[in-house]
C-alpha cells in the first residue's frame, strides 16, 4: 500500500507543478492580449488558472480582439481546446483525483502540447503586439520575452 500512496503523491506534485506552468503561461499571454488602454487593473499573478483561461476563452470570441486579429481559425480552434485542457489538469489538481501512471502518461502528452501551443501563441502575440516585458504587481516580477 506504501507504493501506491507514494505513486499517487508523486503523480499529484507532478500534476501540480504542469498547473503552475501552465498558470503562468496563461498570465503571460492575459497580459500579452489585453490592450495596454483597455486595462482597468494590471493583470496580477493572483488570479489562479481558472480566472486566467476565462480571460482568454472570452479574447477568443472578441470579433476584432488581438487573440482572433493574431491566429488564424484552425490555430484559434487549437487554442480553445489546449484551454479545456488546462482546465481538465487544474481540476485533477484541485479535486485531488488521485492519477494513475497511466493517466499520467496521457496528461503528460497533453499538457506537453498545451505548453507548446501556449508558447506558440505568446510569441506570435509578443512579436505582433511588441511586447518585450510582462510584469507581475503581486511580487514585482519582471519577465524579458
Amino acid at each position: 500500500m506504501a507504493c501506491k500512496v507514494s505513486e499517487i503523491l508523486h503523480n499529484h506534485l507532478q500534476l501540480c507543478q504542469w498547473q503552475d506552468e501552465l498558470e503562468f503561461l496563461c498570465f503571460v499571454l492575459c497580459d500579452i492580449i489585453e490592450p495596454p488602454e483597455n486595462r482597468k487593473c494590471q493583470t496580477n499573478q493572483i488570479f489562479d488558472l481558472l480566472r486566467f483561461v476565462e480571460k482568454i476563452d472570452k479574447a477568443c470570441e472578441v470579433p476584432h480582439g488581438r487573440i482572433k486579429e493574431l491566429l488564424p481559425k484552425h490555430a484559434l480552434s487549437k487554442l480553445k481546446c489546449c484551454l479545456d485542457q488546462t482546465r481538465q489538469i487544474r481540476n485533477l489538481v484541485a479535486h485531488h483525483v488521485p492519477v494513475s501512471n497511466q493517466v499520467m502518461k496521457k496528461k503528460q502528452a497533453v499538457t506537453k502540447s498545451a505548453i507548446a501551443t501556449l508558447e506558440d501563441v505568446i510569441r506570435k502575440g509578443a512579436e505582433r503586439y511588441q511586447v518585450d516585458q510582462v510584469q507581475t504587481f503581486a511580487k514585482g516580477l519582471t519577465l524579458a520575452i
